[in-house]
């Protein structure tokens, strides 16, 4: 015989379970009255299907800071996309470089417990420079508290997506885009004898694009977070910051109409 599941559970009529009797997200029931409850993230207990419903709330984080939870909360995990900053443009052993994109995590579950709030740090983008030799600077990390981080984009460790490639042709148009970005294009380029380069792109979400600026006059930013910075390069220079990282936060709460 298989076994069964019951929840906790009263056949007194008006019967409510107290907040000592249940865990958060935990669920109760009255049988005589056909009543369900919930216990909250702020330790009361709640009925259910009184006039309340489940919605689903999110927050996007673009600058560090703290994440505070909300009262109403259902249970104790939450889904986090984290994206770190993206690596800037750059000079290297006789390349113009496109930035790499930066590591990120797509609504990953995270059980936060009974925190109330969380430290938040968003990676920023790797800085821009117009020194004719100057390297790619690696992009920061994003973490939400020490429960998950991921990684800026790397000038050593390929972390991310490819940039796109350089050229000095004065009549092809490359088309450039990163290798493991499913959310969004890099930029694109034209070339008329300057060595160029496209940043790989970053993260796109259910929010509005973000892109980084045009430069060199001829090249469109690489889109997403954490993208990549562009670069040119001929008897001067323009090597394009990465793109900052960001967070978003999703869990669902108990409202009243």
């Amino acid at each position: 015989m298989s076994d069964r599941i019951q929840l906790k559970r009263s056949d007194v009529p008006g019967r409510v379970p107290a907040a000592a009797d249940l865990l958060v997200g935990e669920l109760a029931v009255n049988t005589a009255d056909g009543k369900l409850f919930i216990k909250l993230a702020n330790g009361s207990v709640m009925e259910l299907g009184g006039g309340v419903v489940a919605i689903r709330k999110s927050q996007l984080i673009t600058s560090s800071g703290t994440w505070l939870r909300s009262p109403n909360q259902i249970g104790d995990v939450v889904d986090v996309t984290l994206v770190g900053g993206g690596c800037s443009g750059g000079y290297s052993g006789g390349n113009v470089l496109g930035g790499w994109s930066a590591q990120f995590a797509v609504e990953a579950p995270v059980d936060i417990g009974a925190a109330t709030s969380v430290t938040c740090t968003v990676g920023t983008g790797g800085a821009s420079a117009t020194g004719l030799n100057t390297a790619p600077s690696p992009g920061g990390t994003t973490s939400f508290g020490a429960y998950l981080s991921v990684l800026g984009g790397s000038t050593t460790s390929l972390i991310g997506a490819a940039p796109g490639g350089f050229t000095t042709s004065t009549t092809a148009a490359a088309t450039a885009q990163g290798t493991d970005t499913n959310y969004a294009l890099a930029g694109r380029l034209t070339v008329s004898g300057t060595a160029r380069a496209t940043g790989a792109a970053g993260l796109m979400l259910r929010t509005a694009p973000i892109q980084l600026a045009a430069f060199a006059g001829v090249m469109t930013g690489a889109q997403g977070y954490g993208a990549g910075g562009g670069a040119w390069r001929d008897a001067s220079a323009g090597y394009q910051e990465g793109q900052n990282g960001m967070i978003l936060v999703e869990w669902w709460e108990a409202v009243t109409p």
